[in-house]
């Protein structure tokens, strides 16, 4: 069961830096040489850019480069791994307690996706027919409940970013992750799409506030590596994810795959029996010595430096800082 849950072109903006860049150039070209003029147009591009965006874009995921011809290359999970496996979990309720001590009796990692500015907000919410009181955690005690769990955006207030201007959107990402950071002490680089609403326009910006990847709500229904991170799709919500899991288990072959599971742990009070179901799930899909048990940012890092791998002179070449487990030509390494 699913979870329920552009504006104008700032010409303003636009024509202001028209005309300063114009000012500029007049000026330059009266008192300065032609290679003075060169630098101060590259300060000045520089200093523009800083106005609007501070990180550089990131791509879809890193273009994949193919090996020559003579290599024979198959490429792997971390401990020469096919299967990956990882969750993430939405506004970082109370129930996040007792689902974090599941996960840790089971090994399991997970991604805890938070709203900065909502921590102790108490609301009701329409379930069928029932009223269900959906409590977050306060800062203090979301710091305690996500200690060995990674912790990446939901925005600021949890809006439609859909109908968001682009300085509303900017605000709900980049000072959602900046708080995140300075409460956590560590680095954001991932995000999932408050009620999974989110269009190409959205992930465009996204693309170049510093974030690395985000997860939506279409489940993919397969155990496929994502295409575009952000535009990152889940396998399936935890309550269909039991019917996967055999399939998952059993998979013998060389293809690499990802089982992504998501979902809200206020869901599990929601009917009963369902924490034993949950529970259940985590002892169903742990303790495999076959598959890869990471984070939303370990996925995404690993994935990027494996499709960036190139060769020189038929010798692979790892610029990513990502150690890979790869086999060439029949023998496995680690490319560091």
């Amino acid at each position: 069961m699913k979870s329920p849950f552009d504006a104008a072109p700032c010409w303003n903006l636009l024509f202001s830096k028209t005309v300063i860049s114009l000012s500029v150039i007049v000026f330059l070209l009266a008192t300065l040489g032609v290679s003075d003029i060169i630098q101060q147009k590259g300060a000045l591009n520089t200093k523009l850019h800083a106005l609007q965006v501070t990180d550089t874009p990131v791509p879809r995921t890193s273009p994949i480069i193919t090996p020559p011809p003579e290599i024979k290359l198959i490429k792997y999970f971390p401990g020469f791994k096919v299967k990956a496996f990882t969750m993430s979990f939405d506004d970082g309720v109370v129930q996040d307690v007792r689902l974090t001590e599941i996960l840790k009796k089971y090994n399991i990692k997970a991604t805890f996706f938070i709203n900065s500015g909502l921590f102790g907000a108490v609301s009701e919410m329409q379930y069928n027919t029932t009223t269900q009181k959906h409590e977050r955690l306060t800062a203090d005690a979301a710091l305690e409940a996500y200690q060995g769990f990674e912790v990446a955006s939901h925005t600021v207030s949890h809006i439609d970013l859909t109908a968001c201007t682009p300085d509303e959107l900017h605000h709900q990402v980049i000072d959602d992750k900046i708080a995140l950071e300075d409460l956590f002490k560590t680095k954001v680089i991932g995000m999932a799409y408050p009620g999974g609403f989110y269009d190409q326009r959205t992930a465009d910006l996204i693309r170049g506030y510093g974030v690395s990847y985000a997860r939506t709500i279409k489940e993919s229904d397969n155990f496929a590596l994502p295409t575009d991170f952000l535009q990152w799709q889940p396998t399936c919500h935890f309550f269909q994810a039991q019917k996967y899991v055999g399939r998952f288990n059993n998979y013998q072959g060389k293809d690499l795959q990802l089982f992504y599971v998501w979902g809200h742990s206020y869901e599990l009070d929601r009917d009963g029996g369902t924490w034993k179901d949950f529970d259940n799930l985590c002892a169903s899909i742990a303790g495999k010595n076959d598959v890869w048990y990471a984070e939303n940012i370990e996925v995404c890092n690993y994935i990027n430096a494996l499709n960036a791998l190139k060769f020189e002179d038929g010798k692979p070449v790892n610029n990513s800082g990502v150690p890979l487990y790869l086999n060439i030509n029949g023998e496995n390494v680690i490319v560091q």
